[in-house]
C-alpha cells in the first residue's frame, strides 16, 4: 500500500520469517526438553550440515547472474532483464509447493521399485505442467508484460521466454532433486552440483552477458538449470540401477 519504505519493508521482510519460526515452535512437541538423544542429533546434523553449505552456495549462484548483470548493463537493461525474472518467478513457486508435498512421501518409501513407479508418475506429472506453462506462458506474456510494467517493458519479454524455458527445466528436475535429498538422503551430492553451477554462471554469465547483454544472462541461467537436471538425475538412474 505505499506504507513502508525501504528500510522498514526490508525489516519486516526479514523479521516475519522468524516470527513463524517461533509460532511454529509453539505447536511442535517439546523437543528441547529431550533427553539423550545425541544420536538423533548426530544424524540430525550430519544430514542437514551439507543441506545448509548447498544452500548458501546456491544462494549465491542463483543471484550472480544478477550481480553480473549489474557490472555489464545499463540501470535500464538491469530493469528490463529484472522485469523478466520477477514475471519468471512464479515457477519456482509451484516448484517449492509440489516439493513440500512430495518430499515426505518419498521419505517414506523403503521399496526401490516403488519409488521409481512413484517418481515415474511424478515425473510426467511435471513435464506435462512444464509444457503446458511453456504453451501458455510464451503468448501470454507478450499481452501480460506490457500490462503490467508498461510498454517500456516490451524488451523483457525476449529474455522472459529464455527464462520460462529455465524454470520449466527446473520444475521436471524434481523427481531427480528429491530422490536425492529424501530418498537416498545424499544431500552431499548437491553441494557438489552447486559449486559446478556456481562456476558454469559466472564463467557464462562473464562472457555471453558482455556478448548478448540481458538475453545473455537468460542464456546462462538456462544453462545452470539444464546442469542442475542433468547431474542429479544421471546419478539417481544410476543408483537405482545399482539397487
Amino acid at each position: 500500500m505505499g506504507i513502508l519504505g525501504a528500510e522498514s519493508g526490508l525489516g519486516v521482510y526479514i523479521t516475519i520469517p522468524y516470527l513463524g519460526f517461533l509460532a511454529g515452535l509453539y505447536f511442535l512437541p517439546k523437543f528441547l526438553s529431550i533427553k539423550n538423544e545425541n544420536d538423533v542429533a548426530k544424524e540430525f546434523f550430519g544430514y542437514n550440515i551439507w543441506v545448509a553449505l548447498f544452500t548458501v552456495i546456491a544462494a549465491v549462484s542463483g543471484r550472480l547472474d544478477t550481480f553480473l548483470a549489474t557490472s555489464f548493463l545499463t540501470l535500464k537493461e538491469v530493469g528490463v532483464y529484472q522485469a523478466a525474472v520477477q514475471f519468471a518467478s512464479i515457477v519456482p513457486q509451484i516448484v517449492f509447493a509440489l516439493g513440500t508435498v512430495v518430499a515426505p512421501k518419498l521419505a517414506s518409501i523403503r521399496k526401490d521399485s516403488e519409488a521409481l513407479a512413484y517418481l515415474k508418475k511424478l515425473q510426467v506429472f511435471v513435464i506435462t505442467l512444464a509444457v503446458l506453462g511453456l504453451i501458455l506462458g510464451i503468448p501470454l506474456s507478450k499481452y501480460v508484460i506490457p500490462m503490467l510494467y508498461g510498454s517500456e517493458y516490451v524488451a523483457s519479454i525476449a529474455p522472459f521466454i529464455v527464462l520460462l524455458l529455465a524454470q520449466a527445466v527446473f520444475l521436471i528436475s524434481i523427481p531427480a532433486h528429491t530422490s536425492v535429498f529424501y530418498y537416498f538422503g545424499y544431500p552431499k551430492l548437491f553441494v557438489y552440483i552447486a559449486l559446478g553451477h556456481l562456476v558454469i554462471i559466472a564463467g557464462l554469465g562473464y562472457s555471453l552477458i558482455g556478448e548478448f547483454g540481458y538475453l545473455g544472462a537468460a542464456y546462462t541461467v538456462l544453462a545452470g538449470n539444464i546442469f542442475n537436471f542433468l547431474v542429479p538425475t544421471i546419478w539417481a538412474v544410476r543408483k537405482f540401477k545399482r539397487t
